[in-house]
């Protein structure tokens, strides 16, 4: 069985990737790991994390490995189910609550063991320039104008591979950068760096981030705001004493990422036992190594004791027994125990029927991506969930769960959702009208749906509106 990890991996301009959110991939290659990896499309999924700002999206109930991963902004989150390996800084580290000890740093000062530097003969002569990396957000920022045909200086395109980023960076005397990687690839190889900040309406980039890397290799904070010579190398001449700090937090996460892919290979193993008892309807196999603490076989004892599909293995139907076993799935983190849990409580099957808790329950299955948690959140009247099974039918997000595209469905759940009141629900049955998804193009209808969602605030709403040709 795979292993579900997650990093951005959608184009951010013109289908070109950002390169620092490519490191994922290289990293676990290079540990050996991509023959266990699947990659998936939301953090919420996630077995494993490990580069970016992708933790905010990981919902509570959760357990993924996260090896070097943080926030994007500053905010507190908790993630008690998680096995953490390391976290970019202690930022990060003290925003999820954790007091104990724990490796710090993000995972892309590996690239220097991935991509070792290239020796260099040069000449007294030879001069290398200063590079230039913006956040893609900053690429084409007026800003740099002046700098993009200066030989003094070489720019560098943050939306390449990494590979041909990191050679770029190793061909600079210095670089200035408000990419995070770049500053951290330049750390990464021992190339004297400054972050770049932005003063006119594009710095949208949360500082955040760069102080809670920073706090990893005690690093201060500063950043420069103009990008002349005499500005970087002045601040350069008293700035690289953290870089015995570089290399030691390196090691620690070598060490780590090699205890990760340890722990990956050995669950390996373990979990195809797992999937071989459970495919094979070994009971017994199942309850035992649900007792040594596997969720997933916990889980299925409790569908034997709810169904009775081990009847032929002296395995009675108890829905109090079905109750306890998925009760300590779901403790564990088990999608399906959440979802489990839900549905015993929705339908009385051995505790108390209480809607109200199986709401809550098959919440948590529903913040881990399962489509069935949404589908029955929206029988039970959860309007969110309504719009999420609409999107599935729509754009086949949940094709890996069996449900197939379907225009008229996606309308149908839209129309539920909008029937009771949700902002996204009003917009997407807009969105149906006007392009006829599910029922007959209308664009007078579409424009009274998006009006009813801009009302509300939604600014999408408000911008269809104005395609449309409305005030």
């Amino acid at each position: 069985m795979s292993m579900k990890c997650f990093w951005w991996s959608q184009p951010c301009i013109e289908f070109v990737y950002n390169f620092g959110d490519l490191l994922t991939p290289m990293l676990l290659k290079h540990y050996g790991l991509m023959e266990y990896i699947e990659p998936t499309s939301g953090a919420e999924k996630a077995d494993l994390l490990v580069v970016g700002s992708i933790l905010q999206g990981v919902p509570s109930s959760a357990s993924p490995l996260i090896m070097g991963s943080g926030i994007l902004t500053d905010r507190r989150l908790s993630l008690p189910h998680a096995k953490i390996y390391a976290l970019r800084g202690l930022l990060t580290k003290d925003r999820l609550g954790i007091t104990t000890d724990v490796t710090v740093g993000d995972p892309g000062l590996l690239i220097s063991e991935v991509l070792p530097k290239r020796q260099e003969k040069e000449s007294p002569q030879h001069y290398k320039p200063i590079g230039i990396v913006p956040h893609f957000k900053h690429y084409a920022s007026p800003r740099l104008d002046a700098y993009r045909h200066d030989a003094r200086y070489k720019f560098i395109n943050p939306r390449c591979e990494p590979e041909y980023v990191a050679e770029e960076i190793c061909s600079c005397s210095a670089i200035i950068a408000s990419s995070l990687h770049a500053l951290i690839v330049a750390d990464s190889y021992g190339i004297p760096n400054i972050r770049l900040t932005f003063q006119d309406g594009l710095d949208d980039v949360s500082d955040y981030k760069y102080l809670d890397y920073y706090s990893a290799i005690e690093r201060s904070g500063y950043a420069a705001r103009s990008i002349t010579p005499e500005e970087i190398n002045s601040r350069l001449r008293f700035d690289t004493n953290y870089q015995k700090n570089v290399a030691r937090v390196k090691e620690a996460l070598d060490k780590e990422f090699r205890r990760l892919a340890e722990d990956i290979k050995r669950n390996a193993i373990d979990t195809r036992e797992v999937r071989e008892a459970i495919d094979s309807g070994d009971f017994r196999k199942c309850k035992t190594l649900a007792e040594r603490g596997d969720a997933d076989c916990m889980n299925y004892v409790g569908d034997c004791y709810y169904d009775g599909r081990a009847a032929d293995q002296g395995v009675e139907r108890s829905p109090e027994k079905a109750f306890h076993w998925y009760k300590k799935s779901a403790d564990n983190g088990f999608i399906w125990g959440f979802y489990n849990v839900g549905k015993c409580y929705c339908e009385g099957i051995g505790v108390q029927q209480n809607l109200g808790t199986a709401r809550e329950w098959y919440k948590k299955s529903a913040d881990m991506g399962n489509f069935w948690a949404h589908m029955r959140l929206a029988e039970l009247g959860d309007a969110d969930s309504m719009n999420y099974v609409g999107d599935c039918y729509y754009d086949g997000r949940a094709a890996d769960q069996g449900v197939e595209r379907s225009p008229e469905k996606a309308f149908h759940w839209y129309k539920k959702s909008a029937d009771n009141g949700f902002t996204w629900g009003f917009y997407n049955v807009g969105k149906c009208y006007s392009e006829g998804i599910g029922v007959q193009q209308n664009l007078r209808t579409a424009r009274e749906w998006y009006r009813k969602s801009a009302d509300m605030g939604n600014y999408w709403a408000q911008q269809r509106l104005t395609e449309l040709g409305c005030n």
